[in-house]
């Protein structure tokens, strides 16, 4: 967790093992799923833990990307549900 804490503002632990991060403004400079890959491969680095990435515009969104991301290995990971149009398939 503090590692998340250290690479995006606004942290909420919702449990041992899942929390949410406002990344608003990532986008601006860097596409969601590299900086997700980036969390995953810093947290690996440093903890050895492997950990699924999703983004959302509501919770409930980023945790049904966080279980696809888990899911599906063609996600690497890392799955992006912010905009509408990934919504809708």
């Amino acid at each position: 967790m503090a590692i998340l804490d250290e690479m995006a503002a606004g942290q909420e632990v919702y449990s041992i093992d899942e929390s949410f991060l406002d990344v608003t403004g990532i986008s601006s400079y860097m596409p969601l799923e590299r900086f997700g890959q980036q969390m995953r491969e810093r947290v690996r680095r440093e903890t050895g833990l492997t950990i699924g990435v999703g983004f959302g515009p509501t919770k409930t969104l980023a945790r049904l990307a966080n279980q696809a991301a888990k899911q599906w290995t063609k996600t690497h990971g890392v799955v992006d549900l912010s905009e509408t149009r990934r919504q809708q398939k």
